[in-house]
């Protein structure tokens, strides 16, 4: 057996984009490990070769000792990550994307997209409503009406080129935003209804009212 791990490169945290996002999911729900605490060799595999985008082929003539250590430094790896801020800016391609920190700005269209978004099953969704080309507004229009900067093409664009670590920083600061963002407008949605119920039960009042039979003196 092979004792060493040469032609595999482990690179840093900051150069994983957002399709390890799932390696880290399956982690967080338990998927690899029947004891976290004592994994098997073929757990470890399992999870080496996830990062790394290998086939399970390939660490098979690997000595376990090296496994094992691929296996720890890709535990540290991930464990080395400290939640920050989200950047203000990120560049991709060679364009630049402006972060919007402030939700209340936003146009009505934004907002209405957040509520429909599904972020479990779409995750690169809440970096595509968040980072906007710079010099530019959230689904800007140009000649004809017609959008120029559609969320469907960042979508495209970040599903391979997204910062992994930028995209934890986002969901950490985003959900904690949205949540905030939600029980405010349920609290003035349910304002709004019981006004409303207020409203029409003033109005229920005044018809009977209004209905009931004039008598002469």
């Amino acid at each position: 057996m092979k004792s060493t791990l040469k032609n595999i490169t482990l690179e840093p945290f900051e150069h994983a984009r957002i399709d390890k996002l799932e390696v880290l999911t399956k982690l967080g729900r338990g998927d690899y490990f029947h004891n976290i605490r004592r994994p098997m060799l073929v757990e470890k595999l399992d999870l080496c070769t996830d990062w790394l985008d290998l086939d399970k082929d390939a660490l098979q003539e690997v000595s376990v000792k090296s496994i094992d250590h691929l296996y720890s430094e890709i535990v540290k790896l991930i464990g080395g990550h400290k939640p920050r801020p989200p950047r203000k800016s990120i560049h991709i391609n060679g364009q630049k994307y402006v972060f919007v920190k402030r939700f209340a700005d936003m146009s009505a269209a934004w907002h209405e997209l957040v509520r429909r978004s599904d972020f479990k099953n779409n995750p690169i969704r809440m970096a595509s409503l968040c980072y906007i080309e710079q010099g530019m507004t959230y689904a800007q229009k140009g000649p004809n009406d017609i959008i120029v900067n559609p969320t469907s093409e960042r979508d495209r664009i970040f599903t391979s080129h997204f910062p992994l670590g930028d995209y934890l920083d986002l969901s950490n600061f985003f959900l904690r935003k949205l949540n905030e963002y939600l029980r405010l407008s349920n609290t003035m949605t349910q304002a709004r209804e019981q006004t409303m119920k207020e409203a029409t039960a003033k109005g229920k009042a005044l018809l009977k009212e209004a209905a009931k039979p004039t008598t002469k003196d």
